[in-house]
């Protein structure tokens, strides 16, 4: 399972819409990036147990993804406000579960997808006592 789940890592390395800034991200093309995502994503579950914790982290991402495509299906320009926060509600989730999947499976994660990991908020304190 550490293949699939480090050929996924890999993939989504690949997906700008998960990591570049708002102001570069063009609406349709974002969209079109959600939908190739959630097609990987259900294809790599058909490979993978539902029981698995690879296959929990796959199946909450998609479920992300129908989120993401439900809420903004129907915005217009003047609600682009909206669609840049469910964008940032969908990178942060896909950085928590990219971080579990690193973890389980021991693997590194690509530089591009470092802007939407958990920060570590213990690496910054000094130990005062």
């Amino acid at each position: 399972m550490s293949g699939i789940a480090q050929r996924l890592i890999k993939y989504l390395a690949d997906r700008r819409c998960l990591y570049l800034p708002f102001s570069l991200e063009v609406y349709g093309w974002v969209i079109e990036s959600i939908l190739e995502i959630r097609k990987r994503l259900s294809a790599d579950l058909e490979s993978v147990s539902m029981d698995s914790p690879l296959g929990q982290s796959i199946a909450s991402m998609q479920a992300v993804c129908r989120k993401f495509l439900t809420d903004t299906q129907n915005l217009d320009s003047f609600h682009f406000p909206v669609f840049w926060g469910r964008l940032g509600e969908l990178r942060a989730v896909f950085g928590i579960y990219i971080t579990g999947i690193a973890y389980t499976y021991d693997l590194d994660v690509p530089q591009e997808l470092e802007p939407i990991l958990p920060s570590d908020t213990n690496a910054d304190t000094e130990d005062d006592s």
